[in-house]
This record gives C-alpha cells, sequence and structure tokens, in this order.
C-alpha cells in the first residue's frame, strides 16, 4: 500500500507540470489531426486521367499550313488525340492503371485506323516519322495488300468500337484478360503462375472499376509478385550477407507463408463480399496508432528522464529520503508511475484516434471483420480487439525506453543527458544496427536494438523486410526475452547506485 500511495503522489506531481500538459495537448492534437489528414490528402488523392494543358500541347502541335498528305494526317492524328483527351475530361477520368491502359489502347486503335486509312489510299507518307511521334508500330501492314489493308482496319475499327464500350461500362475484367494476355506463352513457372491468377481473378467476374474486389485482386498480383524463390545454399554463400543459410530459408519461408495467407484473405474478402479494410479507416487507425506511440515514446523518455535527475537538481530528493520511505519504495514508485504515464497517455491517445478516425471514415467500419489464416482457413475476428492487443504489443518498447531513460536519470542526475541519449538511441537505433552488422558484430540480436519497434511483429513483411536488411535474424519471442532480461538488469543497477548514492549531503 505504502508503495501505491508513494506512486499515486508522483503521478501527481508529473502531471501538474507545465511540461506535461504541454506533451499532452501535442500528442492529442496529432491524435485527432492525423486521421483527418488521412481522410483528406490521402484518401482523397485521386488525379485526373488528362487535364486542361494535355489539350493545349498538341493543339500547339497542330500545323496550321498543312498542305501534304503528311501534315495533314499528322494533324488528323492529333485531332484524334484532342478528341479523346476532352472524352475523358468530360468523363471525369481518374489516374488509375485500367484508365490509363484503356484510353491509351483506345488512342492507339483510332490512330492505326486512321493510318491504315491512308496506308489504302497509297499516300505520300513517311510513316517512320508517324511512328515515332505517336508511339505506334505501321511497319507491320507496309507489305499488305490493300484488301489485307481493308481487313486489317476493319477489324481495328471492331476493336475501336469494343474498347468505347469498355469506357462506357468501365469493364474491369477487360484489364485482367489483357494482363493475362501477357502470360499465355508462358516459358517459366512464374509466367504460368501469374497466368492462373490472372485466370482465377477473371472467373470471379469483376465488372466495375471502383468495385473494392479491384483493390483486392491487385493485392493479390502484388503479392504474387513479392514471392521469393528459395536459391541453393551453394549460390547463397556466394553472396554478401551476414544471416546464414538455414536463417535465410527460415525468412523466406516466413514471407512466403505470409504472402500466402495475405493471397488467402484476399480472395475470401472477394468471394464473401467483404471490405475488410474498412474503406480506408483500419489503415488509417492503425498508421495513426503507430505514430503516437512513436511520439508517446519521446514524450515518455521525457518524462523519465528527469523524474529522478530533477530531485537531485532541485534538492527534492533529500525531502524524501528524510520521511520513513526505503529507498528501493521511492525508486520503484517512481518508475511505477512512469508505467502508468505511459499507459494513461496510451489509452487516452488510442480513444482520442479511435474517435477522429471513425468521424471521418464512419464508425461503422470499426466493426467490419479482420481476416486472419488459421490452420489454412480464413477466419473472421473482431477488429477493435485486434487492434488494442496491437497497441498494447506496441507499448512494450515505450516502457523499455522509458526504463533506459530512467536508469540514466538514476546513475547520472543529468536531465538533458538522460533524455537527450535516450532519444538518439531511439531514432538511431536502424543506424546503429547497421553500423554494427557493417562491423561484423557478433550479437546484435542480443541487444536491445533491433526491439525498440514492435509495430514490425504486427506484419511478418515488414519483420522479414527488416531482418533481411539489417542481415540479423530475430523473432517477436526472442525480442520480449532480450528486453526483460535487459530491463531486469538496468533496474536492479538503478536501484544498487540510488541505494548507495550519498542523497543527505
Amino acid at each position: 500500500m505504502k508503495i501505491l500511495k508513494l506512486t499515486y503522489n508522483e503521478i501527481l506531481k508529473q502531471v501538474k507540470k507545465l511540461s506535461f500538459k504541454v506533451c499532452l495537448i501535442i500528442v492529442l492534437l496529432f491524435a485527432i489531426s492525423m486521421p483527418i489528414l488521412y481522410k483528406v490528402f490521402v484518401y482523397d488523392d485521386s488525379f485526373p486521367l488528362y487535364y486542361e494543358g494535355d489539350i493545349q500541347y498538341y493543339q500547339d502541335q497542330i500545323i496550321s499550313d498543312a498542305d501534304t498528305e503528311q501534315d495533314k494526317l499528322f494533324n488528323k492524328l492529333l485531332d484524334i488525340k484532342i478528341n479523346i483527351i476532352n472524352r475523358a475530361l468530360e468523363n471525369d477520368e481518374d489516374y488509375t492503371d485500367f484508365n490509363s491502359m484503356l484510353y491509351n489502347e483506345y488512342m492507339s486503335s483510332k490512330t492505326m485506323s486512321t493510318i491504315l486509312d491512308s496506308m489504302i489510299k497509297d499516300e505520300d507518307i513517311n510513316y517512320n516519322e508517324i511512328d515515332g511521334w505517336f508511339e505506334i508500330d505501321s511497319n507491320q501492314y507496309l507489305d499488305y495488300s490493300v484488301q489485307q489493308l481493308q481487313d486489317a482496319k476493319n477489324e481495328i475499327e471492331e476493336y475501336t468500337k469494343e474498347l468505347e464500350g469498355i469506357i462506357d461500362t468501365k469493364d474491369y475484367s477487360w484489364y485482367l484478360q489483357v494482363q493475362r494476355s501477357y502470360y499465355e506463352d508462358y516459358s517459366n513457372e512464374n509466367d504460368k503462375m501469374m497466368y492462373d491468377l490472372y485466370d482465377k481473378l477473371i472467373e470471379l467476374n469483376i465488372k466495375d472499376e471502383n468495385d473494392f474486389r479491384v483493390i483486392e485482386a491487385q493485392n493479390i498480383i502484388d503479392y504474387y509478385n513479392q514471392k521469393e524463390i528459395l536459391i541453393s545454399e551453394k549460390d547463397y554463400v556466394s553472396g554478401d550477407s551476414n544471416l546464414s543459410y538455414d536463417e535465410y530459408v527460415k525468412l523466406t519461408n516466413m514471407k512466403n507463408d505470409e504472402i500466402d495467407k495475405n493471397i488467402e484473405k484476399s480472395f475470401y474478402a472477394i468471394e464473401n463480399n467483404i471490405n475488410y479494410n474498412g474503406n480506408g479507416l483500419k489503415t488509417t487507425f492503425n498508421d495513426t496508432i503507430q505514430s503516437n506511440i512513436t511520439i508517446l515514446s519521446i514524450v515518455i523518455v521525457i518524462i523519465a528522464g528527469g523524474i529522478v535527475a530533477n530531485e537531485f537538481q532541485k534538492g527534492t530528493i533529500r525531502l524524501l529520503v528524510i520521511r520513513p520511505n526505503k529507498r528501493w519504495k521511492i525508486l520503484l514508485s517512481k518508475f511505477l508511475a512512469v508505467v502508468a504515464i505511459a499507459l494513461g497517455l496510451a489509452f487516452i491517445t488510442y480513444v482520442a484516434t479511435f474517435i477522429a478516425s471513425g468521424i471521418s471514415f464512419g464508425f461503422s467500419n470499426y466493426f467490419v471483420s479482420d481476416l486472419n489464416v488459421v490452420n489454412g482457413a480464413v477466419i473472421q475476428e473482431s477488429y477493435i480487439f485486434n487492434s488494442i492487443c496491437n497497441t498494447l504489443l506496441q507499448l512494450i518498447p515505450v516502457i523499455f525506453v522509458g526504463l533506459g531513460a530512467f536508469f540514466l536519470s538514476t546513475v547520472i542526475n543529468n536531465t538533458a543527458f538522460s533524455v537527450g541519449f535516450s532519444i538518439f538511441i531511439l531514432m538511431g537505433s536502424q543506424l546503429a544496427i547497421m553500423v554494427l552488422s557493417l562491423l561484423g558484430f557478433p550479437f546484435i540480436d542480443l541487444t536491445f536494438l533491433p526491439y525498440l519497434d514492435f509495430a514490425q511483429f504486427i506484419n511478418k513483411l515488414d519483420l522479414v523486410s527488416n531482418c533481411q536488411m539489417f542481415g540479423v535474424y530475430y523473432t517477436l519471442s526472442k525480442g520480449i526475452i532480450v528486453l526483460i532480461s535487459w530491463s531486469i538488469v538496468i533496474y536492479l543497477i538503478s536501484t544498487f547506485v540510488f541505494n548507495k548514492k550519498d542523497i543527505k549531503n
């Protein structure tokens, strides 16, 4: 009970400080403003396929005194471009991979049809110049007979009408079919895999480009492109990596397994019509929470770095030790106060972000199920429960960093150094890992440096990427054990030093 009372008094002392109130306002403003900024600048970041300036550009290229067949054809083709761009502007077409490919194909088709008409009329044209300017290939038709040219033109005109219908209906399946055609003559296993993937996506009958399933389909494609093929041990050791071959195999298998799970979740979402991203809310909320954790770490370092040192610098530590309180209880109460403040600030920022994100994206999106793969089967889980668990997980290194600043505050009795050095370690941990890796330091995974950000353990692809980048193999379980071990050592040293300090004099 004595420790709880001391802890309570310490918490009151800290929260009454002006510096704490300023920090609280900063973290709250950030937690509230970031979801709003995401809504405005990230999810409303569409931009047009074409601009008015594009029309002006092509109009400026028109030859005003065109008197040769070459110049007249050139102007005709420019008019085609201008008319198509006008059509896109009238339809308010946004830039997407689908729209870009569709309009480029439509433009090329109409351009080629006009060129074939010129060939049929046997006009005096330097087609190499035309091809270069309009990025097409008409040389393939130069040896055609008139009948062959007419047949080719009819075929292209028919295709042009089909493209016009696709522009009107926004039939996304056309895009998938075009993509699949690139892998029709597959010559290796990866090409066959991509062909089968597009074949399966086409079977899902995704017609509307604005359907959320388009995003999931694109995610599946992107995930397939990220899959990594294991190389032999002989080829691997000839490369330059600090990871052993066994570690490389584990990381590669972990990456491919996680990709397979993500692909399964996306297919499940498409087949069951579940927009499990919550229309952008989940991404916004998760990113904001991660950013909150970073800011919270700095705030906790500031509090922990001065919680003991300030007592010595101001001389108020004597008032604590002359009371019938054991020194270890005084020190423990101060650390527990740091932990309590960290948890309290985390709760406040979580609630603030929850409300701000809900207002920006709709609270109903919080209740869209998360998807997870367990024993090869996709299951639905509560997103709110998962987000709370992930937030608590990310608080582990925050408390550890606070303990590090607390340790320096106790041992050195200098607030500026305790805070500055702790923030330096926090912000420079990745650089420090890279330097140690380049120097060939063998025990990086036993230091606390790789574990100062637990967000990497939420997404295993991030974990694999970091391990490969740093040349260090580590896991969540190892991270928890290492941080606990360091915490015990650091706290015991802090207690020993504090008990031995000459405070009364």
